[in-house]
């Protein structure tokens, strides 16, 4: 399945399909340009069904960033994925949440 990116009309951002190192630079892009024009972010990656560490890395750094100017990112997350447990036992629950 091919990675796209939409927006739900309550505003939130929603990633579904892969997120590599082949698209994070292009999500991390959109996600800047977003970030701009906001104050506060949802990005839903529930729909997400495979990321790997540089997908992992740009979520990181994204939120990061949204922190050092005084924005606001929510990350949700599929309670029951493969990917939530991922996050879980490397300890990016607690950043990414």
């Amino acid at each position: 399945m091919a990675m796209y990116i939409e927006v739900d009309e309550k505003g939130i951002l929603k990633i579904v399909g892969k997120l590599t190192s082949d698209n994070a630079l292009k999500v991390q892009n959109h996600l800047n340009e977003l970030l701009f024009t906001r104050n506060h972010l949802v990005l839903d990656i529930t729909e997400v069904d495979y990321i790997d560490i540089p997908g992992i890395y740009m979520l990181f750094q994204f939120k990061n960033k949204a922190q050092q100017i005084s924005k606001e990112v929510n990350i949700l997350l599929n309670k029951t994925s493969c990917l939530n447990d991922i996050i879980n036992r490397s300890g990016l629950k607690t950043i990414l949440d």
